[in-house]
């Protein structure tokens, strides 16, 4: 079973949750609200994230359902709404054929720095550095026809 599939059948994922701008909280299915709790910083991520949490979970009688902690709650990053945006860029019809163009060019790049291990030119120097750039490109394509 995919991804997409377990989340349309789970009614307690964070998907099926409601965000109430006025309020700032997030309304789930059982109608109970999880209230803005607190905001903290991810340093390896370097990302904001906004964490809401139900402190009704005690008395209800769908937390093994909706929860394996005490408290419901789910923390969003504050730049969601950018990543919401471009998976709406993305997914659009203009979106899927710029990212097909765009897939083949950086796919080379891709493999000159993961797979060869380019990370950095080495040279300095406009004419030093297009040389040592040459150089790597020739040996991604003698490795292709290879």
């Amino acid at each position: 079973m995919n991804m997409e599939a377990e989340k349309a059948q789970n009614p307690y994922h964070r998907n099926h949750f409601v965000y109430n701008e006025e309020k700032d909280c997030f309304i789930y299915p059982e109608n109970k609200i999880l209230p803005f709790y607190s905001t903290s910083f991810h340093k390896r991520l370097k990302a904001q994230n906004n964490a809401y949490i139900c402190k009704d979970c005690r008395a209800c009688d769908k937390q093994s359902l909706c929860t394996k902690g005490k408290y419901r709650q789910i923390c969003i990053e504050q730049r969601e709404w950018m990543r919401e945006k471009i998976r709406e860029k993305l997914n659009s019809v203009e979106g899927k054929i710029k990212y097909l163009i765009r897939m083949r060019i950086e796919s080379v790049f891709g493999n000159i720095k993961h797979n060869l291990n380019y990370v950095h030119l080495y040279l300095q120097g406009i004419q030093k550095t297009t040389a040592e750039w040459q150089l790597i490109c020739i040996g991604h394509n003698l490795k292709k026809i290879h």
